[in-house]
């Protein structure tokens, strides 16, 4: 008898960002299509988790005129970051995850 094989565990990133000028949201969920990354905020490691703290800033964000920060994260970006991320500090990992993204389009 075999085991059932399991999907690798997803990390997700958690990133505080500054839309591009002309992001006007109609939910909490959408991203904006260019950004630049303001802060990282380290791994989130459930989706429901991911979801819940995005809900939370972006949903009292939405109904301000101006967007300054906007929450969104990422799926595992690659396996060097993956590897590094538990040894780095997050200052460290926000500048390797910079250098990785840049000014970017989001998925």
């Amino acid at each position: 008898m075999t085991k059932p094989r399991r999907k690798p565990k997803t990390t997700y990133h958690a990133f505080l960002v500054e839309p591009a000028p002309g992001f006007e949201p109609s939910n909490w969920q959408q991203n904006p299509d260019y950004y630049k990354v303001v802060e990282y905020l380290g791994p989130k490691f459930f989706k429901g988790q991911a979801d819940a703290w995005k809900f939370l800033h972006n949903h009292e964000k939405q109904n301000q005129a101006a967007i300054d920060t906007w929450a969104i994260y990422l799926d595992e970006l690659d396996t060097q970051t993956a590897q590094l991320g538990s040894t780095l500090s997050n200052q460290a990992l926000l500048a390797l995850t910079r250098s990785n993204l840049g000014t970017t389009q989001a998925n």
